[in-house]
């Protein structure tokens, strides 16, 4: 999922989290900031596993040749020094943008059907990672702010 998705703050919301801040060290900065990341992220990380385990089909023929990759390679990554986090999938779950949107159906030169990944009709797929990211971006924006504060706090600040 190369698209970006982003998560904003409305303005008071940022001038509460700058405020928090504001009388940290850089050192305690980057802790706290990472850490409410990492928090935000993994929120919007369990909801994607949810959904793609919501969504995967029980047949037999096709849970006998599922092996979980997708489902073990979901990661957030904090870049600190950017101030910002990828939720994404390691390079097991490279087919994970097939399972999201979908794909046409596929036929071999000679003409052997090879299927589609669909849900339901062609080029509709599962939209696990889409419905994810929609479904929890307010709470994984809250999450940042409540992070945040709670761990200025906690530090000792206020």
């Amino acid at each position: 999922m190369a698209g970006e998705l982003s998560i904003f703050l409305d303005e008071s919301d940022y001038q509460k989290v700058l405020n928090a801040i504001a009388k940290l060290n850089n050192i305690e900065k980057d802790a706290v900031v990472h850490r409410a990341l990492q928090e935000a992220g993994n929120i919007i990380k369990k909801q994607g596993q949810a959904n793609l385990k919501n969504s995967l089909s029980r047949e037999p023929q096709n849970v006998r040749m599922r092996k979980g990759n997708l489902q073990k390679s979901f990661r957030t990554k904090v870049y600190k020094k950017k101030g910002k986090a990828h939720i994404g999938f390691t390079k097991k779950g490279h087919h994970a943008h097939l399972v999201n949107f979908g794909t046409m159906k596929r036929w071999t030169k000679k003409g052997a059907y090879r299927g589609s990944v669909s849900k339901g009709s062609p080029m509709t797929g599962s939209r696990f990672w889409s419905l994810a990211f929609e479904q929890k971006k307010a709470q994984a924006g809250r999450e940042i702010i409540d992070s945040v504060i709670k761990s200025v706090k906690k530090i000792g600040w206020r």
